[in-house]
C-alpha cells in the first residue's frame, strides 16, 4: 500500500507473542520518558525537513512568478502574487526559525518537548498552507504531473503527520503547561 507520499507502507501486526525479559530495555516511566523522546527528536528532524521544502517551495514559485507571463508582464508583477509570495515568505522563516531553535536546544541543552512541540505545529500547519499557496500562485500547472510541485506537496502531507500531527502536539503541549 501506498500513502499520499508514494513511498510503500505496511501495517505489521503481532498476536501472542512473548518478549523476554532480557529483551525488555524500559518498562513504565522509563518507557514512556524514551517515547516522548524518540516523538519529539523525530518531530524535530520532520520540522527541520518541512523547513527545507518551504524554502524549495518558496524558491519554486517566486521563480514561476518572474518567469510565467500573463497580459503581458510576469504575474509576479501583481500585488495579488506579490502577497501570496510574501506570505509564503514569512511562513518558511517561521517554521526555518523554529526548527532550527528547536534542533539547537536538543544538540546544547538535550530533550525539550516544548520547543519539539512548537517546531512541528508550525511546520505541519504552515508549510502545508505554504503549498496550496503555491497551488495558487501556480494556477494549473500546480496540478499537473509535468510540474514538480505536486511532490512536494504530498511529502509535505505525509511528513505533517510523522510523529504526531498539529493537534497531537497542542493537546500533549497544553496538558505539559497545566492548560
Amino acid at each position: 500500500m501506498d500513502h499520499v507520499a508514494g513511498v510503500p507502507v505496511s501495517s505489521i501486526t503481532f498476536n501472542e507473542v512473548v518478549v523476554p525479559e532480557a529483551n525488555i530495555i524500559a518498562t513504565g516511566n522509563t518507557a514512556i520518558k524514551a517515547v516522548e523522546e524518540l516523538i519529539s527528536a523525530g518531530g524535530v528532524a520532520r520540522a527541520a525537513q518541512l523547513a527545507g521544502l518551504g524554502r524549495a517551495v518558496l524558491d519554486t514559485t517566486v521563480s514561476y512568478a518572474a518567469n510565467r507571463e500573463q497580459f503581458g508582464q510576469p504575474i509576479g508583477s501583481f500585488q495579488a502574487v506579490q502577497h501570496h509570495l510574501a506570505e509564503m515568505a514569512i511562513a518558511s522563516k517561521q517554521v526555518n526559525h523554529l526548527a532550527h531553535s528547536a534542533a539547537y536546544s536538543f544538540s546544547r541543552d538535550g530533550y525539550s518537548y516544548e520547543r519539539a512541540a512548537q517546531a512541528k505545529i508550525a511546520a505541519s500547519e504552515k508549510i502545508s498552507a505554504l503549498c496550496w499557496t503555491a497551488h495558487q500562485c501556480h494556477g494549473a500547472i500546480g496540478f499537473t504531473w509535468e510540474h514538480d510541485l505536486h511532490l512536494y506537496t504530498r511529502r509535505a502531507l505525509a511528513w505533517k503527520t510523522d510523529y504526531g500531527d498539529a493537534n497531537f502536539h497542542k493537546s500533549n503541549l497544553a496538558d505539559a503547561m497545566g492548560l
